[in-house]
Parts: structure tokens; C-alpha cells; sequence
């Protein structure tokens, strides 16, 4: 997880600095949500109250659905340019 956050950390500081476009941006957004589901992070947490093991079924279940809309949106970019 923390080679995770400095990469994530080091994106974030591309983007701030305006050295990201929209179709960089979205495919670090698929990489590194691909890498969460991937390898299966949100199954790594010791669950120790019920109403958090929801909460990390539908952090999952989210990340799932937005790895689809970026999917969409690189789908888009290359049939578009």
C-alpha cells in the first residue's frame, strides 16, 4: 500500500502542477483502480464491526463501477482521438 499512495501521491502532484490531460488522467485512474480490485485490497482489512464490513463491500463495489465508466472513457478517446 505504500508504494501505492507515493505513486498515487506523485500523480496527484503531476496534475496540480498541469502537467496531466484528461486521457493521462483517466488511464492512471484505471491502473490504479485495476491494482485495488486487482489485488483484492478492500478483502486486506481485518473487519471488526459489521456495519464497516458494508462500507468496504461497497467501497468495491463502487471502485468497480467507476473502473467501468474509465474503461468507457479511454474506449472513447481511442475511437475519438
Amino acid at each position: 500500500m505504500n508504494i501505492f499512495i507515493e505513486n498515487l501521491e506523485k500523480i496527484i502532484q503531476r496534475a496540480e502542477n498541469g502537467e496531466l490531460n484528461l486521457k493521462m488522467a483517466v488511464s492512471y485512474t484505471l491502473d490504479f483502480e485495476r491494482s485495488l480490485i486487482e489485488k483484492n485490497v478492500f478483502s486486506h482489512f481485518e473487519i471488526i464491526d459489521k456495519n464497516l464490513a458494508g462500507i468496504m463491500t461497497r467501497l468495491e463495489s463502487e471502485t468497480r463501477r467507476h473502473v467501468k465508466k474509465a474503461e468507457d472513457m479511454m474506449a472513447y478517446f481511442s475511437t475519438n482521438g
